[in-house]
């Protein structure tokens, strides 16, 4: 929690020290004399920041400094907001202010007002700055560093607490593979085996049980020695408690050694042995790159198992053919409820009928962790009353229960140990997972959009925003922090999810230092009356009535009709994400009084129809996400929207009053239609990246010679009878390729299959000129990259895939409707697609005739092909 709280004080005083650094070089803080307030309370937040750096390196800091580092953010914030909102009223008033303003005798009387109440507010902050450090240094000196008498600090690792918890419950199978694997006679080099997954899969645990097998302790190995690593790492002390364990002589003076004595020695001791080393939570790529030198490869069979929650770090460690990585996987269903019930009941397979159900909720909220399984039963195990009342109260308070129940103190401390390893600008975009419900599919795109509203992320030299924010989505990937869902064909994490007990970390770290605020179904969390980010999780209570003046973001996941809202009460909001909120026209009335707002997701609201008007008055916007709804025309005031970068609508949208060259920004637009007009602004659109749109049937002419940006990465084209653009083969960036109801040429169709990048293709009711016959051909050397190929509604068509054609295609995907099905001849050629994994084949009502050959075809492939027939068509 300390880290916790050490991260938001530094990150909060980063961001507003910057907005004062700018707000001292416009020219209007000359005019109303409070340039020496504002540094003043620069210099002394810039102070307050370096000694909140300094005791970031305090692994327990004191309560007085934990108040005090609390009382720095919330003060960070409150300063943000004065200065975002007189910038907003006044902006610089020499530099397109009220002096070029029509009616600058007015607006200068309103400027003078804004100026002078914001002094009074600079001032008062001022004021509050001086007394919160004026209080810290009262009290300091009564924080000693004495310890207080009573308290003990522990210093016994909860890992290896873990492992004498657990010993080898539930990891039976998974211990006899790393025993075979550490005593297999083929491999004679050293071979390092990495065991990584996040905390609390048990890998400690795994390590030290094979460790312990009298197969591996017998006189096999010559040498044996377990380490633990710290996140601080030391590797003198590492080399000299390898070398006390190992060494059957005195070791003299050995605390008096240096780094290549120790080297040198333990070398020395291990050459021509046979050995076997566990070194336990490896955090850094550079803290093995230090220590691996010091063990030789004498090709006798030694062995090092190396534990690790960080991907990139397994990888380093076991960089060698020979070398193995071993993921550590959660426990299936059935290992779950086995551990759970032995430890709760003392046999497997033994529960009461009653309390079936809420053992199931428990297990899922474990997510096949060992350590939260054996912690919670062994919590349950000793309840007097085992009740299904008693266990659902133990569920529902799961979250404070790891905070202050000394049964469950080894899963916080352990789930902490990764949350805690992060940089303080991780910590912060991981903390604000806190917002999704249980179990919920984040998007991806979403999540990086969001943090980059929030100010989380910040360009870096040679990347944009973007760029920034998903290198951090990476890296809590690498660091298994997150889970993937699903996949998009270039590999990358479409939709995430939280692990539950995770979940229940950040949720109550978020709501004790008032990072997040929660409305659920069971509970209540705000911790402060200043509401920074709600997430309203249950329709059960009005959100609107707390206090959101503050409110930087509010997230709704409730689908409930909701009466008139003020928006003008969320003044400071950046997020406004009201995704599948059940929204109508009249709850956006007033939503351009929003003035710092980012972020607007409104997918997936059917009683939407219109925006509002105002809309244009966002200028800091930059995504607005209307798609699955039914929103039909865009109001002129969007292409005064120059900050937004990503426009996503429904594709029976129209933008034919854009002006697109306003919104030079833009990098995502989808789901418009347009004519050909608006459409020539699109290739000087060099940012653009990702492009949807519809032309209308009278334009089709001019879609030949359209021009498109060369940057794009995904292109969805519609259209009734148009043919492919002429450009189509310069988009060398190109991955993902839509065309539906383009007239296909085999011109056009030999364009495509030279695109350089392209992995996914999708060709839906492709018409064919009236002299071509009904065939798709795939030609040889063509479409070398392409992974995934689906096609929908082709009339009497045949797919022909000649030999050397789509080399990597691994998934074949063709969906029939019943009106399209006479005639239809199938796939030729399927035994010229040498890495098919896949064939899918979906149709409405009647199966085709033609399913039959085609299943034939795939059992007679190589590769047999797992083949799957749908009755259930998803159209397009």
């Amino acid at each position: 929690m300390e880290a916790a709280l050490v991260s938001y004080a530094e990150g909060s005083l980063k961001t507003v020290l910057g907005k004062l650094g700018d707000l001292l070089a416009q020219r209007a803080v000359k005019l109303w004399g409070a340039r020496d307030d504002i540094q003043e309370l620069k210099d002394e937040l810039e102070s307050m920041n370096s000694f909140i750096r300094k005791n970031a390196r305090k692994e327990d800091p004191d309560d007085q400094l934990k108040t005090w580092m609390k009382q720095v953010r919330e003060m960070a914030y409150d300063i943000e907001d004065c200065i975002d909102e007189f910038l907003h009223r006044v902006g610089d008033p020499i530099e397109g202010g009220c002096l070029q303003y029509p009616h600058r005798g007015i607006r200068l009387v309103r400027t003078l007002k804004a100026c002078h109440e914001t002094v009074s507010k600079i001032q008062s902050l001022k004021t509050r700055v001086r007394s919160v450090s004026e209080r810290h240094s009262r009290y300091e000196h009564l924080v000693s560093t004495q310890e207080i008498p009573g308290s003990v600090s522990s210093c016994v690792d909860p890992r290896f607490h873990a492992f004498f918890l657990k010993q080898s419950e539930g990891i039976e199978d998974r211990t006899e593979k790393l025993v075979r694997l550490l005593m297999d006679s083929n491999v004679p080099d050293l071979r390092v085996i990495s065991l990584f997954g996040y905390g609390g899969l048990g890998k400690t645990t795994l390590a030290m049980t094979a460790y312990e097998n009298p197969r591996v302790k017998n006189d096999h190995f010559q040498c044996r020695a377990q380490i633990s690593l710290s996140q601080k790492f030391n590797l003198n002390a590492i080399l000299r408690d390898i070398l006390k364990q190992i060494s059957r002589n005195s070791l003299q003076n050995i605390e008096n050694w240096n780094e290549n004595d120790l080297v040198r020695k333990l070398k020395d001791q291990l050459e021509n042995k046979r050995y076997v080393i566990i070194i336990d939570d490896i955090w850094t790529q550079s803290a093995w790159d230090s220590i691996k030198s010091a063990f030789p490869n004498s090709k006798n069979g030694s062995r090092i198992v190396v534990t690790t929650r960080i991907k990139s770090v397994a990888e380093s460690c076991s960089s060698y053919t020979h070398d193995y990585i071993y993921q550590i996987e959660a426990l299936s269903e059935k290992e779950s409820e086995d551990l759970f019930f032995k430890k709760t009941f003392g046999v497997p397979y033994c529960c009461h009928p009653e309390l079936t159900n809420v053992s199931k909720d428990i297990l899922r909220k474990c997510g096949g962790m060992p350590l939260a399984i054996v912690s919670i039963a062994g919590l349950l195990s000793v309840k007097p009353n085992k009740s299904e009342p008693e266990w659902k109260k133990v569920y529902d308070s799961i979250g404070s229960e790891l905070e202050t129940n000394p049964s469950l103190e080894g899963i916080n401390k352990i789930l902490s140990l990764s949350y805690n390893d992060l940089p303080y600008h991780l910590k912060t975009c991981f903390l604000y997972l806190s917002i999704f419900p249980e179990d919920y599919k984040i998007r991806r795109k979403r999540l990086v959009r969001r943090w980059i509203a929030e100010g989380f992320v910040s360009e870096k030299w040679g990347l944009s925003e973007e760029q920034v924010a998903e290198s951090y989505f990476d890296e809590f990937v690498n660091r298994n922090l997150i889970q993937s869902v699903d996949f998009r064909i270039n590999g990358k994490i479409k939709n995430c999810r939280v692990h539950d007990m995770i979940l229940e970390l950040i949720v109550s770290k978020s709501v004790e230092e008032n990072f997040v605020s929660l409305i659920g179904d069971q509970y209540t969390l705000i911790a402060c009356d200043k509401v920074r980010r709600l997430s309203v999780q249950s329709p059960k209570q009005n959100f609107t009535k707390f206090g959101l003046y503050h409110a930087r973001s509010l997230t709704l996941f409730v689908d409930q009709t909701y009466k008139s809202i003020s928006w003008s009460s969320f003044r400071v909001l950046r997020v406004l994400d009201l995704e599948h909120s059940n929204l109508k026209n009249s709850d956006l009335n007033n939503v351009g009084e929003l003035f710092l707002l980012k972020y607007l997701g409104l997918s997936r609201n059917f009683n939407l129809y219109e925006l509002p008007t105002q809309i244009g008055k966002l200028q800091h916007l930059e995504t607005l996400d209307i798609r699955h709804t039914y929103i039909s025309r865009l109001p002129k005031g969007v292409s005064s929207l120059r900050s937004l970068k990503h426009l996503e609508c429904s594709f029976d949208s129209s933008i034919y009053q854009l002006n697109l060259e306003n919104m030079g920004n833009l990098e995502t637009l989808t789901g418009v239609q347009f004519g050909i007009e608006t459409s020539k602004s699109l290739e000087k659109m060099k940012h653009l990246k990702k492009l949807g749109f519809k032309i209308p049937v009278d334009r089709n002419e001019e879609l030949l010679d359209l021009k498109l940006s060369p940057n794009l990465y995904y292109l969805k084209l519609i259209s009734s009878g148009g043919s492919i653009p002429n450009c189509i083969d310069s988009l060398q960036y190109l991955v993902k390729l839509r065309i539906r109801g383009l007239i296909l040429t085999e011109i056009g169709m030999q364009k495509l299959g030279t695109l350089p990048r392209l992995l996914s293709l999708k060709l839906y009711y492709l018409q064919f000129p009236s002299d071509q016959e009904r065939k798709i051909y795939f030609r040889r050397n063509l479409f070398k990259y392409v992974k995934s190929l689906e096609l929908f509604g082709h009339n009497k068509c045949q797919v022909i895939f000649e030999e050397a054609t789509a080399p990597d295609l691994e998934r074949l995907t063709w969906s029939y409707e019943l009106s399209n099905r006479d005639g239809i001849e199938g796939i030729i050629g399927m035994e010229h697609l040498p890495k098919l994994k896949v064939i899918q084949i979906m149709y409405d009502e009647t199966k085709p005739s033609f399913v039959d050959r085609t299943k034939a075809a795939a059992d007679a492939h190589p590769n047999h092909p797992n083949f799957i027939i749908e009755r259930n068509l998803r159209r397009p």
